[in-house]
């Protein structure tokens, strides 16, 4: 069997993105595919950009337009060096950047609004567990929350005053 049957037998061709169905990597869950030549897995996409464009240079990485790392079409490939890859990781929003806190990260479950209601109900008395249950968020979060270990940022300033008045 050829290089080229091998990626087809193991390739949902769609109008979109194709998407490798054959074996994966354990640890990051990318497609692999065994290369008889180097005697070893190769990830899918490096596969398929061979197979179609020839050798990748040294030190170059294949890359995805459309940002699905099992997506082994070759109109979607495009090779660049590391730092194009991370770049092209920030522009699409895959890496966390310094500027990301608070409201603008991704994973983030409270809102500015909410940590100052949380603290203003602990300043009332009331525990963080109670907070807790009362909001349905997880114990941690709140107490990261109300004793500054997260959302450090967030003062008790003028203007945050002006935030308060307009909530719940």
């Amino acid at each position: 069997m050829t290089r080229q049957e091998q990626m087809d037998s193991k390739t949902v061709k769609s109008p979109g993105c194709w998407k490798w169905i054959g074996g994966k990597n354990r640890h990051n869950g990318k497609g692999r595919v065994w290369d008889p030549d180097r005697r070893k897995h190769v990830s899918a996409p490096r596969a398929a950009w061979e197979i179609n464009h020839g050798p990748i240079p040294e030190g170059m990485y294949v890359c995805h337009h459309c940002d699905n790392p099992n997506c082994v079409r070759p109109s979607h490939l495009f090779l660049g060096t590391p730092s194009d890859n991370m770049q092209d990781a920030i522009r699409k929003g895959r890496l966390w950047q310094p500027d990301t806190r608070g409201e603008r990260h991704g994973g983030r479950v409270l809102t500015a609004a909410m940590v100052i209601n949380m603290r203003r109900m602990h300043r009332g008395g009331l525990s963080c567990a109670k907070i807790s249950r009362h909001l349905g968020i997880k114990l941690g979060t709140v107490y990261n929350a109300v004793s500054g270990r997260r959302w450090a940022s967030i003062r008790d300033t003028a203007a945050m005053a002006k935030l308060r008045e307009v909530q719940p």
